[in-house]
């Protein structure tokens, strides 16, 4: 007897719009909402606006922490609490201004997701599971294959 799962469990079609019709932010549609992208990087700490950067990186932390809370849910661990922290390096930013004379490609390197949390059970046994549950994240699959993402989990009281 062959088993057939329906298509829809085997694959997810992702699909998003964007337009910049006034060539000063990309409105970005999903099937339901809208948002915006003022530019490929800041560095005005003054800027409100998100950046595609600000985007990538958000994607990548609040990725990492859904993953491992949906892991604790799954495996029947109480979690108290979760946040995290995300850093990187992004090498040769000039390159993005861009200014004459920096012609090496702009790059992230050395990312870094630090998780804290509270859970009931082992914190050996919990700090293993924060990071060998991202083999579950898409997301972190796809970039870590290009640049590795240090995974530094913190038990706290």
């Amino acid at each position: 007897m062959t088993n057939h799962k329906p298509k829809e469990s085997q694959v997810y079609s992702l699909h998003m719009r964007g337009t910049n019709p006034d060539l000063d932010k990309v409105k970005l549609y999903t099937g339901r909402k809208r948002f915006d992208v003022d530019k490929v990087v800041s560095f005005d700490i003054e800027d409100e606006g998100y950046s595609a950067l600000s985007y990538f990186m958000g994607s990548i932390l609040s990725s990492v922490i859904w993953t491992f809370q949906n892991h604790l849910k799954q495996k029947k661990i109480d979690l108290d609490e979760i946040e995290g922290v995300i850093e990187a390096d992004l090498q040769n930013p000039l390159r993005l201004v861009p200014v004459r004379g920096y012609d090496q490609p702009a790059q992230i390197q050395n990312i870094k997701v630090k998780i804290y949390y509270y859970a009931d059970d082992d914190e050996e046994k919990l700090d293993r599971m924060a990071r060998d549950c991202q083999v579950d994240n898409p997301i972190f699959q796809l970039v870590n294959q290009s640049s590795p993402i240090e995974i530094e989990p913190h038990f706290i009281l």
